[in-house]
């Protein structure tokens, strides 16, 4: 009877993760598309300013993520490279 509830428990725990990894991967599509939109009308301002009217509340809501990595898809700005001297 142990061994039928340390499967169990295995099982359930692998289905957990799998279903994180899950939640962790539709996270980051979301983020990657909502940045994507908002990046590809960034030149017109009328275009941009519609964009964030529907798109920056999704966007932050993603920022409370449970997920490290889709928290900091939120919140990351590339930036230029450094110049060397």
């Amino acid at each position: 009877m142990l061994l039928v509830l340390v499967l169990l428990h295995s099982r359930n725990s692998l289905v957990k993760v799998e279903m994180a990894a899950a939640t962790e991967a539709a996270g980051l599509k979301t983020v990657s598309s909502i940045r994507y939109r908002i990046a590809n009308v960034s030149t017109d301002e009328i275009k941009l300013s519609e964009a964030l009217e529907t798109q920056l509340i999704p966007l932050l809501e993603h920022a409370s993520s449970q997920h490290k990595s889709v928290r900091d898809a939120v919140c990351h700005y590339p930036t230029p490279p450094l110049q060397s001297p």
